[in-house]
């Protein structure tokens, strides 16, 4: 895997109501990961498609790491002309024997 990244998870508390509200973001930790534009999965091309977007990415980190739809990831690719990104997690891709965790990413306005 050729690139880093920064999970962040919104923060949510309690608004008094009966609801939550988000607080901010929350570090959950730097890991190894490698970005596609095209989805290779047939399940990432059916979420793809129904996020209806042209900007998806599919992001392959290593078997269990602790990123969850909603997450926002900041990545440094390893070749630097390519600038750091900033994607929001839209689909954790769930299989029986993980070798990698697929999620389906769109880049974020910063």
């Amino acid at each position: 895997m050729d690139d880093t990244c920064l999970i962040e998870r919104l923060s949510v508390t309690s608004d008094g109501a009966g609801g939550q509200s988000g607080s901010g973001w929350t570090s959950i930790g730097g890991v190894v990961c490698r970005v596609r534009k095209t989805a290779r999965d047939p399940r990432a091309r059916v979420v793809a498609e129904r996020l209806g977007t042209i900007g998806v990415y599919e992001v392959v980190f290593p078997a269990g790491s602790p990123v969850k739809e909603g997450d926002r990831l900041t990545i440094t690719p390893f070749q630097m002309p390519v600038p750091t990104r900033v994607m929001m997690v839209e689909a954790v891709l769930q299989s029986t024997l993980e070798v990698g965790r697929v999620c389906i990413c769109v880049e974020a306005l910063a």
